[in-house]
């Protein structure tokens, strides 16, 4: 976890270096992650629960239990727990490039504003449907009769 300058609120500064924060593993998950997804990490709870934070906020850095490999079709998302719902997180992966010249997910940052229950959950990637119009282009104007 990292909080970067700014990210606490002016009326806290002075109380930054007395900030208490701990990070605790869930054994039990308080809710289950979204259909069709899978927990990918361990899940924490941040307290203070509630704190506030200013933008960009406080990064929370998830590793996988497994390196996920990059693909079409699956993800890693961050969600924090949001009146027993996981909700996304704007959050970004960090990859581990091996041999065989994959890119693997070895860790998800998520980013929020407020300390909460966190999980990193994989899940699949929206589909992304083409679609196509038929449109009738014509350069030349139809002929007129001009008799």
């Amino acid at each position: 976890m990292a909080i970067p300058p700014g990210a606490i609120p002016s009326r806290r500064r002075d109380a930054a270096a007395n900030l208490q924060v701990s990070v605790t593993q869930l054994l039990v998950p308080p809710a289950d992650p979204p259909d069709g997804a899978t927990f990918g990490g361990p899940l924490i709870y941040l307290e203070p629960s509630g704190t506030k934070f200013n933008e960009p906020g406080v990064n929370v850095s998830m590793p996988l239990l497994e390196m996920l490999l990059e693909t079409d079709l699956m993800r890693a998302g961050v969600f924090r727990l949001v009146d027993g719902v996981w909700v996304e997180v704007r959050s970004e992966s960090m990859f581990t490039p091996l041999k065989d010249e994959k890119r693997y997910i070895q860790e998800q940052t998520g980013f929020t504003l407020t300390f909460s229950a966190y999980a990193l959950i994989i899940l699949a990637k929206p589909l992304v449907k083409a679609t196509t119009t038929s449109l009738l282009i014509t350069t030349t104007p139809p002929p007129r009769d001009t008799s």
